[in-house]
């Protein structure tokens, strides 16, 4: 996997973890971490994650896979449409639109 890279900081993501399970599991399973100890129980967490080319497989399927593995409950996914931007419609004349993954914290 190629990491997207948003910023040379020192505090970004791709500087820590080198490859996509590292990065998923440590990076993402923290995050899910600090999310699951902040949110109330039956909190619920909604977040915009989507599949990017350089993340060999599906990061949406792997996301959830991980939520779920760290308690979280799936309960829905909302639909994102994105901005209009001339040439960004996709191969069916639709804007892009991105998934946010709603879950339940247990």
């Amino acid at each position: 996997m190629e990491i997207v890279r948003y910023a040379d900081d020192p505090t970004q993501s791709w500087k820590s973890y080198l490859d996509q399970e590292s990065w998923l599991n440590g990076f993402m399973g923290a995050t899910l971490d600090n999310c699951s100890h902040c949110l109330k129980p039956s909190g619920v967490l909604a977040i915009n994650i989507a599949d990017v080319n350089s993340y060999e497989g599906s990061l949406e399927d792997d996301f959830v896979a991980l939520a779920n593995s760290k308690g979280f409950t799936h309960v829905e996914t909302l639909t994102l449409l994105l901005s209009a931007m001339p040439g960004a419609k996709d191969k069916y004349g639709k804007h892009k639109s991105e998934p946010i993954f709603v879950f339940k914290n247990n």
